[in-house]
C-alpha cells in the first residue's frame, strides 16, 4: 500500500528497499553519515601527521570530533528512521559552513598583505625567511583557501541533504501516527456478511435459471 504526502512523492508502508545501494533518500543519508565519520578520521590523520598553525590544529580537532560523533548519529538515525537524531548533524553542518565562510574571507584578505598573513598563520619563523617569502606565503594562502572552499561545499551539501531527509522522515512519522492500527479498526458487521451471502445466493440462482 502506498500513502501519498504533499511534500514528497510517496512513502511506502512495506520495507521493500534494497540494502546496498543509495536507491532513496534514506540510504543516501546513511551514506552521508558514514562519509562524515570517514572525513573526521581523515582530519585526525591530517592533524597527527602535518605541522599546521595552532589555530588550524584546534579547528581541525573540533571538526574531526563533531564529524565522527554527529555523523554516526546521522547514519544511525536514518537507518532507524528517527528524525530527531538528524538535528545535531544539521546544526554541525550549518556551523561548519559559517566557519568556513569566515575562514575564506580571512584568507582572501590576507593576500592583500602577505606579511600580516605570516604573523596570523604562523607559517614560519620571521627571522629565517627565505628569499621568495611572498611566493611561498601566497601558495600557502591559496591552499588554505582551496581547503576552506572544499569544506564549505561539503558542509553545505550535508546541511541541505540532512534537512531534506529530516523532512522526509518527519512526514513518515506523521503518516504513521495517523495510520489506523489493527486494534483501532472496527469489528466486521454481521449484517454485512449476511448481505454478501444473500447476494451470492442471488447470483447463483440467476445463473442457474
Amino acid at each position: 500500500m502506498i500513502y501519498r504526502n504533499e511534500a514528497y512523492t510517496m512513502v511506502r508502508e512495506d520495507k521493500t528497499r534494497c540494502c546496498f545501494g543509495c536507491c532513496d533518500i534514506v540510504h543516501g543519508m546513511i551514506a552521508t553519515g558514514i562519509f562524515s565519520v570517514i572525513q573526521g578520521i581523515l582530519e585526525i590523520v591530517i592533524l597527527v601527521f602535518t605541522d599546521l598553525p595552532t589555530v588550524l590544529n584546534i579547528g581541525l580537532a573540533i571538526c574531526a570530533l563533531v564529524h565522527i560523533v554527529f555523523g554516526f548519529f546521522a547514519a544511525y538515525g536514518a537507518w532507524h528512521r528517527t528524525s530527531y537524531l538528524l538535528k545535531p548533524f544539521m546544526a554541525m553542518a550549518k556551523s561548519i559552513t559559517v566557519a568556513c565562510t569566515i575562514a575564506i574571507i580571512f584568507s582572501l584578505c590576507s593576500h592583500i598583505n602577505y606579511e600580516t598573513a605570516i604573523d596570523n598563520f604562523k607559517l614560519w619563523d620571521r627571522r629565517t625567511h627565505p628569499d621568495d617569502e611572498e611566493r611561498k606565503t601566497r601558495i600557502a594562502l591559496g591552499l588554505f583557501t582551496a581547503a576552506f572552499a572544499t569544506a564549505l561545499l561539503i558542509s553545505a551539501f550535508h546541511f541541505v541533504f540532512a534537512k531534506k531527509c529530516y523532512r522526509y522522515l518527519k512526514s513518515e512519522e506523521v503518516i504513521a501516527k495517523h495510520r489506523p492500527t489493527p486494534n483501532t479498526l472496527s469489528p466486521p458487521n454481521p449484517n454485512d456478511r449476511l448481505a454478501a451471502r444473500m447476494n451470492d445466493r442471488h447470483v447463483i440462482k440467476s445463473n442457474y435459471f
